[in-house]
């Protein structure tokens, strides 16, 4: 992974959320959030919206600026966007259906709710590890019945490698990469159903990612 090296040992939880939160807040402030707008974040929507019933509720994880939240909500769409940092920039057209709060997904004082879809366009591949299983079962726990859950996630570089590396960058901050093989036993795990997969290189940062989305199954 471009700028980072392969993680000897993994932080402690609670150090790595400060690091984590210091790390996104100092890139939106000095204008270094080169995944707002990249054409990685918008491909990932794209295929979501061509996936959503009409007039769906949408979760935006990470939204960041909300560029993506908006292009949603602009297409008929409830959208709540929620990330760490406010960084977040209202639209003009106040006519969306559009809403933001600051927090982390993994706070049980955020109320969320549930949702028709969820977006994570490249939140999970920084999560600490012991986060992995908890962070996809809480979004299945907000999704509703055959609900999709729309992701952009950091892929190894060779393509038949089964588990991916983790990386960790200058600002401590990890990167998770992730195997085809591994990504389809994880979320099969929790319960998701996989509908759609691609591997493509990202135009941001020129390193290979996975867009998937995934399905809640049907409960009987």
């Amino acid at each position: 992974m471009k700028k980072s090296k392969i993680a000897q040992s993994v932080p402690a939880f609670s150090e790595y959320e400060k690091t984590l939160h210091a790390s996104f807040e100092q890139h939106y402030k000095e204008g270094r959030d080169g995944w707002s707008g990249a054409e990685a974040s918008r491909k990932t929507t794209v295929k979501l919206l061509d996936m959503l019933s009409p007039a769906s509720s949408v979760l935006d994880i990470g939204c960041g600026k909300g560029f993506e939240s908006r292009v949603i909500a602009e297409k008929g769409h409830q959208v709540l966007g929620i990330d760490l940092i406010d960084s977040f920039e209202q639209p003009t057209d106040q006519s969306l259906n559009l809403s933001f709060q600051v927090g982390n997904f993994l706070d049980d004082k955020l109320k969320l709710g549930k949702f028709d879809a969820i977006l994570d366009n490249g939140c999970f591949h920084h999560q600490h590890p012991s986060l992995y299983l908890p962070y996809l079962h809480k979004v299945l726990e907000c999704l509703n019945n055959g609900g999709l859950f729309a992701i952009s996630i950091f892929a190894t570089e060779d393509e038949l490698q089964k588990k991916g590396d983790l990386h960790v960058h200058k600002d401590g901050r990890l990167g998770k990469e992730f195997g085809e093989h591994e990504i389809a036993e994880l979320f099969s795990k929790v319960g998701f159903k996989s509908v759609y997969k691609e591997r493509y290189i990202r135009d941001n940062i020129p390193l290979p990612n996975y867009l998937c989305i995934f399905q809640k199954r049907l409960c009987l």
